[in-house]
């Protein structure tokens, strides 16, 4: 939601031809009934394609097919193996979504055709993310698609020819989580969380996404050359190491922050988070390229620089152009001969952080502008999944605005319907809304004509009567439609206040690594 990206909801199809071999005609016919059966269930807009399949079993008159426009494909060396395979398409399928970004109100639709997804995979777990961001994924496997314990729609491969082959497409009938929506009955959340100032690039953070080898330096001098070349940001260290890679010592450069050109201390650099992976020859690539799709996802409006310590590889080559195309500040690349003496040094003067024209960020209207250096007052819309799911914390909502560029911020202040939490809660309140949450949470009778939405209404009002500087007001929630809470705003907005309105999924997963605002931290990629 609330991004003001143009997201032009869009169809992509990834298929492992290797693992359902069709003949080429099979394939035109299937992706056309795909065409003709989709907008019964969702708003299919523009559709691609990327078959993988290996070229030794590629005929002239495929070869052929395969030089179609209308779909992109892609073919596999001869040596490649189904990890090989595996691999590349799911780097593939989150580039892709990189550079189609979708909302809550405009969701796009993703069909993975393989038969290589395994239970406990970061395949699976990434597309799982990919659907909490609002992307409709239809997993389409071998015969039995209930074998993996997940929340993705799944079908069987033979289900799903025969179902598009009926020609009415009864038998398709597919329950996608994500719905089109409009704008207009949501209007208050199209702006969203943007970003107060722009940032020069020798001043933002830095992310290490170091795939470590032998032939590679280490990380200690690293925050010394950043230093020497012009940054100041805080930078962010991630070691990449095979499981029997044994013990990475690390031992960071760690002190003050940037102080001005003539400082002589060294910048701060975080401790690594070493990310150990298991698996095959590709899965330590391949999860640190995820990583870094998913964190530049997550900088929507905020691109910043970032190092990739690796041997030249085609896949990184592929995703370092596409951020870069996205605004991002590539100080140092793959290279086969790695000498931090080559990092590239900041631009001074040139263009700035979240000027550029390939971002998907939010909208910063004239009334935040105006009013960016006045308090925020948050308040906060519990759902009845709060307990269960990944909470928003306070810690969350200070960090995003911190990096937002909201510096002052009032209050913190959240409203739950009282039936979501269990009676053992009510003996001490209190102390488990702040150990969960850690803000106040109000819990709120639910009765006829009056809600959660009205308490925070009223306390708004309380706020806007009780304080002398006028503040910012952000609201974090899933969109919703309230005449009298619109009213309210109205009032606000002719009085000169400035209203805010953003999504909890955002205000945690925004600047990070994480893959969705649900995923857990440190998946195992097989």
């Amino acid at each position: 939601m609330s991004s003001s990206s143009v997201a032009v909801p869009c169809t992509g199809i990834f298929w492992d031809v290797a693992d359902f071999p069709f003949r080429h005609l099979d394939i035109l016919h299937l992706l056309y009934d795909m065409r003709r059966a989709f907008p019964n269930m969702c708003r299919v807009g523009e559709m691609s394609a990327m078959a993988y399949f290996k070229t030794q079993n590629v005929s002239r008159e495929f070869a052929k097919f395969i030089s179609e426009p209308a779909c992109r494909w892609r073919a596999i060396s001869d040596s490649g193996d189904k990890y090989e395979r595996s691999h590349n398409m799911l780097v593939d399928i989150v580039l892709w979504a990189l550079e189609h970004p979708a909302n809550y109100f405009e969701p796009s639709n993703l069909v993975v055709i393989s038969g290589n997804i395994k239970e406990g995979t970061d395949f699976l777990r990434a597309l799982e993310a990919l659907e909490d961001r609002y992307y409709n994924v239809l997993l389409v496997i071998p015969e039995d698609p209930f074998f993996l314990s997940s929340k993705l729609e799944r079908v069987s491969f033979r289900w799903l020819v025969e179902s598009l082959s009926v020609p009415t497409m009864q038998g398709l009938n597919l329950n996608w989580n994500h719905k089109r929506k409009s704008r207009e009955e949501n209007v208050g959340f199209s702006n969203g969380l943007a970003s107060l100032y722009p940032q020069c690039f020798d001043r933002s953070p830095i992310t290490v996404f170091w795939d470590v080898q032998d032939s590679l330096t280490g990380d200690p001098s690293i925050g010394r050359a950043l230093r020497q070349k012009g940054y100041g940001g805080e930078v962010l260290i991630r070691p990449y190491v095979d499981e029997n890679y044994g013990h990475l010592q690390c031992k960071p450069v760690i002190n003050c922050g940037w102080d001005g050109p003539d400082c002589h201390r060294d910048m701060h650099v975080c401790s690594p988070t070493r990310v150990v992976v298991k698996g095959n020859k590709y899965a330590k690539i391949t999860r640190m390229l995820l990583d870094l799709l998913f964190w530049a996802i997550n900088c929507d409006d905020i691109p910043q620089n970032f190092l990739l310590i690796s041997k030249p590889d085609t896949k990184c080559s592929w995703v370092i152009e596409a951020l870069e195309h996205r605004g991002f500040n590539l100080i140092l690349g793959p290279s086969n001969d790695v000498s931090l003496q080559l990092c590239k040094s900041p631009s001074y003067g040139g263009k700035l952080i979240n000027q550029s024209s390939k971002l998907q960020g939010r909208k910063l209207t004239e009334e935040t502008r105006k009013h960016g250096t006045h308090p925020v007052a948050v308040f906060c819309l519990f759902e009845e999944d709060c307990l269960s799911n990944t909470a928003l914390t306070d810690s969350d909502i200070m960090t995003t605005l911190y990096k937002k560029g909201y510096v002052d911020i009032l209050s913190i202040r959240g409203y739950v319907d009282e039936g979501v939490f269990p009676n053992e809660w009510k003996d001490d309140y209190k102390k488990f809304t702040y150990g969960k949450f850690g803000m106040r949470v109000d819990s709120v009778p639910v009765e006829p004509g009056y809600t959660k939405i009205d308490r925070m209404a009223w306390d708004m009002i309380s706020w806007t009567f009780n304080h002398s500087q006028t503040p910012n007001y952000l609201i974090i929630a899933e969109p919703f439609q309230d005449l009298v809470l619109d009213c309210i705003l109205e009032d606000f907005k002719s009085r000169g206040l400035n209203v805010l309105l953003e999504m909890p999924d955002y205000m945690v997963t925004c600047g990070s690594l994480a893959w969705s605002a649900k995923s857990e931290e440190k998946p195992l990629i097989r």
